[in-house]
């Protein structure tokens, strides 16, 4: 993809959708920070959005790549 955009003299980021955009700026860091602003606890949150505590835990510290499916129905 670095080649591709050197090739058209863009950013990487221009040639991404939102959903690659959303992993290469860190999706642990993103998650956390949409909970923090909720002001919510990880099992709250977790609570919330109806999955494992352990799974949201795995998202934040990026142990666990989130599918295309999941993003599209919590995070878009």
């Amino acid at each position: 993809m670095g080649r591709i955009a050197q090739l058209f003299e863009v950013p990487v980021e221009r040639l991404l959708d939102d959903y690659n955009l959303f992993l290469r700026n860190g999706q642990g860091k993103q998650i956390k920070a949409i909970r923090m602003k909720l002001g919510l606890t990880q099992k709250e949150y977790a609570d919330r959005l109806g999955i494992s505590l352990c799974n949201l835990k795995q998202w934040e510290q990026n142990r666990k790549q989130l599918f295309k499916s999941t993003w599209e129905k919590y995070f878009k």
